[in-house]
């Protein structure tokens, strides 16, 4: 039997995990731009580091707009 989580049908949480996904890269993805140190957590320890233009990944954009983030 299939376990269902209790915010599964809460509309305000649908999409919730990509849109912090998404966050998540567009942040790295400044952070890279401007030199700034970008706060993440690795194995349970908070490390901050200064990404690699090279390393980070673009978001995809969110699925209800074709326009992405990175075209404004």
């Amino acid at each position: 039997m299939e376990q269902v989580s209790p915010n599964q049908n809460d509309p305000d949480m649908m999409g919730a995990t990509a849109a912090l996904i998404r966050a998540s890269k567009m942040a790295k993805l400044l952070a890279a731009r401007t030199g700034t140190k970008y706060l993440v957590i690795r194995d349970g320890v908070r490390v901050c580091e200064v990404p690699r233009l090279e390393d980070c990944e673009l978001p995809d954009p969110p699925a209800s707009s074709k326009a992405s983030p990175l075209n404004d």
